[in-house]
């Protein structure tokens, strides 16, 4: 696997940068946009979230549904059921439109 950095070597005119020289460029880069990077970020913190609670709810759900066999706690579990894989399926379908290009 020595062949990957074949020919890598630092040349003598080759810049050296120090890390917090190299994040405090990239940070500018990204500035522009940062309003929009924390939006995304808490969603996919949410995301994380809902996909991590999602499991146990329905766990709670079978647990109440064998417990008492009524009418209402089966409406219920399948509403938990049916109503992510809606808005799932409502997204898939209308995919937002990216502001690039």
């Amino acid at each position: 696997m020595g062949f990957i950095m074949d020919g890598l070597e630092a040349e003598a005119y080759d810049r050296t940068y120090s890390d917090s020289r190299l994040i405090t460029r990239i940070i500018g880069y990204f500035r522009p946009k940062l309003p929009l990077m924390i939006v995304v970020a808490a969603l996919i913190i949410l995301s994380s979230l809902l996909d991590t609670a999602f499991p146990i709810l329905i766990s709670y759900g079978i647990d109440a549904v064998v417990a008492s066999r009524t009418v209402q706690i089966i409406a219920a579990m399948l509403s938990m059921l049916l109503l992510p894989a809606t808005c799932h399926s409502l997204m898939s379908i209308h995919p937002v439109k990216s502001s690039a290009g």
